[in-house]
């Protein structure tokens, strides 16, 4: 095959939600897409770049400050298609 042939791919989302046709589908990966991306977020605040959990900080603001700027630089480099962007 060659490599510039795209492949289709037949995904499956296993969900409690209830779904019969796809109208109801589609909210559905909507709202799980939503999901992993703020999973991916918690993914770089914990482990890659910046390693959140050992911010010791004593003044909630600045904690806040710290997790909305990681969030902002997260977002940045994923609409730049930069580092973050896998």
């Amino acid at each position: 095959m060659s490599p510039f042939v795209p492949v289709a791919l037949h995904w499956r989302l296993l969900t409690t939600h209830c779904v019969a046709v796809f109208a109801d589908a589609r909210p559905i990966v909507s709202f799980y897409r939503r999901r992993w991306t703020i999973e991916q977020l918690f993914r770089v605040m914990k482990t890659q770049s910046f390693d959140i959990k050992a911010a010791t900080m004593e003044d909630v603001t600045a904690f806040e400050n710290l997790v909305a700027a990681v969030g902002c630089c997260r977002w940045c480099t994923n609409a730049t298609g930069g580092p973050g962007d896998h």
